[in-house]
């Protein structure tokens, strides 16, 4: 069995103490990161969704808008064939 002094004893443990106290408040800064990080992310889903919701809005009118047109020139082409019945198909 090998001879360990207390003083080399106490002197690994106050090391420990020391690395534990640093590894300790690297960990308190890894965690404010990570909620400063989850923040930023939760920010930019939102803005992502709200910018998704704004697109599909947007291809909705669209769609309606190229619809009617569809029926007006629909339309159209039905008054020039009643008026003139080659026409519409020239």
């Amino acid at each position: 069995m090998v001879a360990v002094d207390e003083p080399d004893i106490a002197a690994s443990l106050a090391r420990i103490d020391r690395h534990m106290e640093r590894l300790d408040a690297h960990m308190e800064r890894q965690e404010a990161m990570f909620g400063d990080m989850r923040q930023f992310m939760h920010e930019i889903t939102l803005r992502v969704e709200r910018g998704g919701r704004e697109v599909v809005r947007e291809l909705r009118d669209l769609r309606a808008e190229s619809r009617a047109q569809t029926q007006a020139l629909l339309q159209l082409i039905d008054r020039i064939d009643r008026i003139d019945p080659g026409a519409a198909s020239a």
